[in-house]
């Protein structure tokens, strides 16, 4: 489940893939669902985050290793950006750097873009805006994978989450183990961080 920052939605993901936005104001009735229409039996827990802003929803685990963008207003998809594993757990930090926990132990790095964002420093994998016309203003039209810190965990990566400065990442594995990230470091193309905190 994810939350607007406005807290005038609240986002649900089920089992069978389909996505509901609820209304806060109204004792959460449902106003708007979208099913991903998986090719086959969802790979792990869905998982989902709001992008700073509230106009893009990111929806994890809907999709064979892949993260969904969808428009958070009409949850219209937006976007899909493959990822080498599918996603555990999402989380969004600064600069709307979008952090992926997945089952292959990895932490993915993702930049949101907008309609004319093309990120400066040349990163390699851009993922344009599905064909879907009218995406409203707000919304991100696409994303760029950053970096990607493999061995992040020595089992799948099940959680993770950002500090309220947003210095901070925080993940969790199925290995029992916590580990604390510098998120700029982690962040940048080509990344090859300290051996972070553990508890």
């Amino acid at each position: 489940m994810a939350y607007t920052q406005s807290a005038t939605r609240l986002f649900s993901a089920a089992a069978d893939a389909t996505l509901v936005a609820h209304d806060p104001a109204h004792s959460y009735t449902p106003i708007r669902a979208h099913a991903a229409s998986p090719t086959a039996p969802l790979p792990c827990t869905p998982t989902l985050a709001v992008a700073p802003g509230d106009g893009t929803l990111v929806a994890g685990g809907m999709q064979l290793r892949a993260v969904l963008l969808l428009d958070a207003s009409s949850l219209l998809p937006i976007a899909t950006v493959p990822l080498g594993s599918d996603a555990t757990a999402l989380a969004f930090g600064r600069n709307r750097m979008l952090f992926a926990a997945t089952q292959a132990c990895e932490l993915v790095v993702l930049r949101l873009l907008h309609e004319n964002g093309h990120e400066s420093g040349g990163c390699d994998q851009h993922f344009p805006s599905a064909s879907v016309g009218g995406v409203p203003h707000g919304a991100a039209h696409g994303a760029i994978v950053t970096s990607v810190i493999s061995s992040a965990h020595t089992s799948a990566a099940a959680a993770i989450a950002i500090s309220p400065h947003g210095t901070l990442l925080a993940s969790g594995g199925t290995d029992c183990s916590v580990r604390v990230w510098d998120a700029a470091v982690i962040s940048r193309r080509g990344a090859r961080p300290a051996p972070p905190h553990q508890r």
